[in-house]
Protein backbone atom coordinates (compact mmCIF):
# COMPACT_ATOMS: atom_id res chain seq x y z
CA UNK A 1 0.00 0.00 0.00
CA UNK A 2 3.08 2.21 0.68
CA UNK A 3 4.81 2.04 -2.25
CA UNK A 4 1.33 2.67 -4.57
CA UNK A 5 0.35 5.57 -2.62
CA UNK A 6 3.88 6.93 -4.10
CA UNK A 7 7.65 7.27 -3.38
CA UNK A 8 10.05 10.44 -2.95
CA UNK A 9 13.50 9.20 -4.64
CA UNK A 10 16.44 10.93 -4.47
CA UNK A 11 17.41 13.70 -6.18
CA UNK A 12 19.68 12.15 -8.97
CA UNK A 13 17.21 9.43 -9.09
CA UNK A 14 14.19 11.72 -9.76
CA UNK A 15 16.53 13.61 -12.23
CA UNK A 16 16.93 10.49 -14.55
CA UNK A 17 13.46 9.54 -13.99
CA UNK A 18 12.27 13.01 -15.65
CA UNK A 19 10.08 14.17 -12.72
CA UNK A 20 10.19 16.83 -9.95
CA UNK A 21 12.36 16.18 -7.10
CA UNK A 22 10.32 15.92 -4.38
CA UNK A 23 7.36 15.02 -5.65
CA UNK A 24 5.81 11.42 -5.69
CA UNK A 25 5.51 8.83 -8.26
CA UNK A 26 4.59 5.26 -8.68
CA UNK A 27 5.85 2.90 -11.28
CA UNK A 28 2.78 1.69 -13.52
CA UNK A 29 4.47 -1.75 -14.57
CA UNK A 30 5.09 -2.81 -10.66
CA UNK A 31 0.91 -1.63 -10.02
CA UNK A 32 -0.23 -5.75 -10.89
CA UNK A 33 2.56 -7.20 -8.63
CA UNK A 34 1.75 -4.57 -5.68
CA UNK A 35 -1.95 -5.38 -6.35
CA UNK A 36 -1.87 -8.91 -5.64
CA UNK A 37 0.79 -8.27 -2.95
CA UNK A 38 -2.04 -6.35 -1.00
CA UNK A 39 -4.50 -8.66 -1.41
CA UNK A 40 -1.95 -11.58 -0.22
CA UNK A 41 -1.55 -9.17 2.89
CA UNK A 42 -5.62 -9.44 3.62
CA UNK A 43 -5.87 -12.86 3.07
CA UNK A 44 -3.42 -13.51 5.69
CA UNK A 45 -4.79 -11.00 7.82
CA UNK A 46 -8.30 -12.94 7.53
CA UNK A 47 -6.94 -15.68 8.69
CA UNK A 48 -4.99 -14.57 11.68
CA UNK A 49 -8.09 -12.69 13.64
CA UNK A 50 -11.39 -14.41 14.85
CA UNK A 51 -13.99 -14.55 12.28
CA UNK A 52 -15.71 -11.37 12.04
CA UNK A 53 -12.61 -9.31 13.44
CA UNK A 54 -11.71 -7.71 10.10
CA UNK A 55 -13.98 -4.81 9.19
CA UNK A 56 -15.59 -5.33 5.86
CA UNK A 57 -14.42 -1.95 4.67
CA UNK A 58 -11.36 -3.47 4.36
CA UNK A 59 -12.45 -4.74 0.99
CA UNK A 60 -12.03 -0.94 -0.22
CA UNK A 61 -7.90 -1.97 -0.09
CA UNK A 62 -8.74 -4.44 -2.92
CA UNK A 63 -9.50 -1.94 -5.36
CA UNK A 64 -6.25 0.24 -4.43
CA UNK A 65 -4.09 -1.04 -7.62
CA UNK A 66 -6.70 -1.27 -9.85
CA UNK A 67 -7.45 2.52 -9.84
CA UNK A 68 -4.33 3.53 -9.44
CA UNK A 69 -3.04 1.81 -12.97
CA UNK A 70 -6.23 3.53 -14.81
CA UNK A 71 -5.97 6.89 -12.50
CA UNK A 72 -2.82 7.82 -10.54
CA UNK A 73 -2.06 8.06 -7.11
CA UNK A 74 -5.01 7.85 -5.47
CA UNK A 75 -4.23 10.06 -2.91
CA UNK A 76 -4.30 12.95 -5.01
CA UNK A 77 -7.73 12.43 -5.47
CA UNK A 78 -9.22 10.81 -2.43
CA UNK A 79 -9.46 14.77 -0.64
CA UNK A 80 -10.18 18.10 -1.68
CA UNK A 81 -7.47 20.81 -2.00
CA UNK A 82 -8.29 22.46 1.07
CA UNK A 83 -8.04 18.88 3.36
CA UNK A 84 -4.46 18.08 1.54
CA UNK A 85 -2.74 21.79 2.61
CA UNK A 86 -4.04 21.04 6.10
CA UNK A 87 -1.00 18.98 6.81
CA UNK A 88 0.91 22.36 5.32
CA UNK A 89 -0.93 24.63 7.23
CA UNK A 90 -0.11 22.80 10.52
CA UNK A 91 3.58 22.92 10.30
CA UNK A 92 3.08 26.93 10.03
CA UNK A 93 1.57 27.10 13.70
CA UNK A 94 3.63 27.08 16.38
CA UNK A 95 1.22 27.26 19.70
CA UNK A 96 -2.24 26.67 20.38
CA UNK A 97 -3.10 30.34 21.94
CA UNK A 98 -5.04 32.34 19.12
CA UNK A 99 -4.52 29.71 16.10
CA UNK A 100 -6.37 31.78 13.76
CA UNK A 101 -4.05 35.01 14.42
CA UNK A 102 -0.86 32.88 14.74
CA UNK A 103 -1.57 31.02 10.96
CA UNK A 104 -2.53 34.03 8.97
CA UNK A 105 0.51 35.74 10.39
CA UNK A 106 2.82 32.69 9.33
CA UNK A 107 1.41 32.47 6.23
CA UNK A 108 1.82 35.98 4.89
CA UNK A 109 5.34 35.65 6.41
CA UNK A 110 5.81 31.85 4.04
CA UNK A 111 4.44 33.38 0.72
CA UNK A 112 6.41 36.72 1.28
CA UNK A 113 9.67 34.54 1.54
CA UNK A 114 8.86 32.58 -1.23
CA UNK A 115 7.72 35.29 -3.53
CA UNK A 116 11.21 37.22 -2.26
CA UNK A 117 13.18 33.91 -3.40
CA UNK A 118 11.05 33.86 -7.17
CA UNK A 119 12.22 37.13 -7.57
CA UNK A 120 15.86 36.74 -6.63
CA UNK A 121 16.07 33.99 -9.16
CA UNK A 122 14.30 35.76 -12.18
CA UNK A 123 11.12 33.11 -11.70
CA UNK A 124 7.41 33.89 -12.87
CA UNK A 125 5.56 34.54 -9.22
CA UNK A 126 3.37 31.42 -9.14
CA UNK A 127 0.99 31.00 -5.60
CA UNK A 128 0.40 27.25 -6.27
CA UNK A 129 3.68 26.74 -6.94
CA UNK A 130 6.06 28.72 -5.31
CA UNK A 131 5.68 27.10 -1.64
CA UNK A 132 6.38 23.75 -2.21
CA UNK A 133 8.74 23.63 -5.33
CA UNK A 134 11.51 25.61 -3.89
CA UNK A 135 14.00 26.39 -1.36
CA UNK A 136 13.92 29.21 0.99
CA UNK A 137 14.32 30.68 4.48
CA UNK A 138 12.01 32.50 6.76
CA UNK A 139 10.96 34.05 10.38
CA UNK A 140 14.36 35.59 11.29
CA UNK A 141 16.11 34.45 14.36
CA UNK A 142 17.06 38.14 15.60
CA UNK A 143 18.60 36.67 18.93
CA UNK A 144 20.72 33.92 17.52
CA UNK A 145 24.59 34.57 16.92
CA UNK A 146 27.11 33.58 14.71
CA UNK A 147 30.03 31.41 16.01
CA UNK A 148 33.36 31.78 15.13
CA UNK A 149 33.33 28.04 13.55
CA UNK A 150 30.30 28.86 11.46
CA UNK A 151 31.76 31.40 10.00
CA UNK A 152 35.03 29.44 8.93
CA UNK A 153 32.99 26.51 7.73
CA UNK A 154 31.38 28.85 5.76
CA UNK A 155 34.29 29.97 3.74
CA UNK A 156 35.45 26.63 3.46
CA UNK A 157 32.06 26.22 1.64
CA UNK A 158 33.53 28.75 -0.89
CA UNK A 159 31.00 31.14 0.72
CA UNK A 160 32.31 34.80 0.31
CA UNK A 161 31.34 35.69 4.00
CA UNK A 162 33.32 38.83 4.57
CA UNK A 163 31.62 39.53 8.59
CA UNK A 164 29.03 38.28 11.22
CA UNK A 165 26.90 41.33 9.99
CA UNK A 166 26.60 39.69 6.15
CA UNK A 167 25.24 36.62 7.66
CA UNK A 168 21.27 36.66 8.79
CA UNK A 169 20.06 33.50 10.84
CA UNK A 170 16.64 32.11 10.20
CA UNK A 171 14.61 29.91 12.39
CA UNK A 172 12.46 27.78 9.20
CA UNK A 173 13.72 26.44 5.86
CA UNK A 174 11.15 25.08 3.10
CA UNK A 175 13.10 22.91 1.66
CA UNK A 176 10.52 21.23 -1.75
CA UNK A 177 7.33 22.01 0.48
CA UNK A 178 8.55 20.56 3.48
CA UNK A 179 8.95 23.07 6.55
CA UNK A 180 12.31 22.38 9.11
CA UNK A 181 12.43 24.44 12.24
CA UNK A 182 16.15 24.67 13.57
CA UNK A 183 16.25 24.11 17.32
CA UNK A 184 14.03 21.07 17.59
CA UNK A 185 16.01 18.72 18.64
CA UNK A 186 15.74 17.82 22.52
CA UNK A 187 12.26 19.34 22.82
CA UNK A 188 10.18 16.31 21.54
CA UNK A 189 10.54 12.79 21.20
CA UNK A 190 9.10 11.59 18.12
CA UNK A 191 8.37 13.39 14.95
CA UNK A 192 11.13 16.32 15.54
CA UNK A 193 11.33 18.90 12.17
CA UNK A 194 15.40 19.78 12.82
CA UNK A 195 16.19 16.34 12.19
CA UNK A 196 17.53 15.96 8.78
CA UNK A 197 19.28 13.27 6.33
CA UNK A 198 21.04 14.21 3.52
CA UNK A 199 23.91 12.25 0.97
CA UNK A 200 27.91 12.89 1.60
CA UNK A 201 30.44 11.78 -0.10
CA UNK A 202 28.01 8.74 -1.49
CA UNK A 203 26.51 7.63 1.73
CA UNK A 204 23.46 8.65 3.82
CA UNK A 205 23.73 10.96 7.04
CA UNK A 206 21.42 11.95 9.61
CA UNK A 207 21.93 15.62 11.76
CA UNK A 208 19.88 18.29 13.61
CA UNK A 209 19.57 21.66 12.65
CA UNK A 210 20.53 25.01 14.73
CA UNK A 211 20.21 27.31 13.32
CA UNK A 212 19.91 28.51 9.35
CA UNK A 213 21.97 31.02 7.85
CA UNK A 214 21.53 33.34 4.75
CA UNK A 215 24.73 35.62 3.10
CA UNK A 216 24.19 38.14 1.61
CA UNK A 217 24.77 38.48 -2.24
CA UNK A 218 25.26 34.56 -2.17
CA UNK A 219 23.50 32.41 -5.12
CA UNK A 220 22.42 29.24 -2.81
CA UNK A 221 18.94 30.04 -0.95
CA UNK A 222 20.47 29.49 2.88
CA UNK A 223 22.98 27.06 4.88
CA UNK A 224 21.96 25.16 7.87
CA UNK A 225 24.87 25.23 10.64
CA UNK A 226 24.17 21.17 12.06
CA UNK A 227 25.34 18.76 14.57
CA UNK A 228 25.95 15.58 13.53
CA UNK A 229 24.51 11.62 14.49
CA UNK A 230 26.90 9.32 14.88
CA UNK A 231 27.49 6.88 11.50
CA UNK A 232 23.98 4.66 10.49
CA UNK A 233 24.03 1.14 11.40
CA UNK A 234 20.97 -0.83 9.46
CA UNK A 235 19.70 -3.34 11.30
CA UNK A 236 16.99 -4.81 8.50
CA UNK A 237 20.47 -5.24 6.14
CA UNK A 238 19.77 -4.39 2.92
CA UNK A 239 16.21 -3.34 3.60
CA UNK A 240 17.35 0.37 4.96
CA UNK A 241 13.34 1.19 6.22
CA UNK A 242 15.04 1.66 9.50
CA UNK A 243 18.64 3.11 10.74
CA UNK A 244 20.34 3.59 14.20
CA UNK A 245 22.62 6.21 15.13
CA UNK A 246 24.18 7.56 18.12
CA UNK A 247 24.20 10.54 19.85
CA UNK A 248 27.25 11.20 19.91
CA UNK A 249 28.27 12.59 16.29
CA UNK A 250 32.15 12.98 16.60
CA UNK A 251 33.35 10.18 14.03
CA UNK A 252 31.53 12.37 11.31
CA UNK A 253 32.93 15.67 13.01
CA UNK A 254 35.81 14.00 12.11
CA UNK A 255 34.92 12.43 8.50
CA UNK A 256 32.97 15.75 7.49
CA UNK A 257 35.09 18.76 8.93
CA UNK A 258 32.38 21.03 8.77
CA UNK A 259 28.85 22.10 10.55
CA UNK A 260 27.68 23.67 7.54
CA UNK A 261 25.78 22.52 4.53
CA UNK A 262 23.38 24.28 2.11
CA UNK A 263 19.89 23.88 2.11
CA UNK A 264 19.70 22.01 -1.26
CA UNK A 265 21.86 19.07 -0.03
CA UNK A 266 18.76 18.52 2.89
CA UNK A 267 16.71 15.74 1.89
CA UNK A 268 13.29 16.23 1.89
CA UNK A 269 11.92 14.11 4.07
CA UNK A 270 10.36 14.26 7.56
CA UNK A 271 12.25 12.16 9.73
CA UNK A 272 10.64 10.29 13.19
CA UNK A 273 12.84 9.50 16.13
CA UNK A 274 12.30 6.83 18.66
CA UNK A 275 14.96 6.81 21.67
CA UNK A 276 17.03 3.39 21.59
CA UNK A 277 18.81 3.09 24.84
CA UNK A 278 21.60 5.75 24.15
CA UNK A 279 20.94 5.63 20.43
CA UNK A 280 18.50 6.84 18.17
CA UNK A 281 16.34 4.67 15.80
CA UNK A 282 15.23 7.14 12.34
CA UNK A 283 13.14 6.63 10.13
CA UNK A 284 12.03 8.75 6.92
CA UNK A 285 8.03 8.83 6.04
CA UNK A 286 8.65 8.93 2.38
CA UNK A 287 9.62 5.68 -0.27
CA UNK A 288 12.86 4.70 -0.76
CA UNK A 289 12.98 1.67 -3.34
CA UNK A 290 14.35 2.88 -7.25
CA UNK A 291 12.16 2.77 -10.16
CA UNK A 292 13.90 0.40 -12.57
Amino acid sequence: MRRMLGQVHSFDTAVRMNILPGSRSVDKKLTPLLHRQVIFGLLLLTGSFPEGHINPGAHHFTHTGKFTLTHTILSILWMMGFERINLFLKQLIRTGLRVDVHLANAVAINMAASYMELLRHGINYDITKAPQHTCFLEQTNKHASISRKELGDLRMTGCLVHDVLSVDVFSVASILGVRFRAGQWGQHSTTCSSVFTCVINGRSVYGHVVKFLSVDGDNLPGYASVCWFGPPRYPLGDNRLEVIVSSDGTQLDREIQSCIIPITKIDPSYIVVEPDGDDYRMMRQSGYDTVL
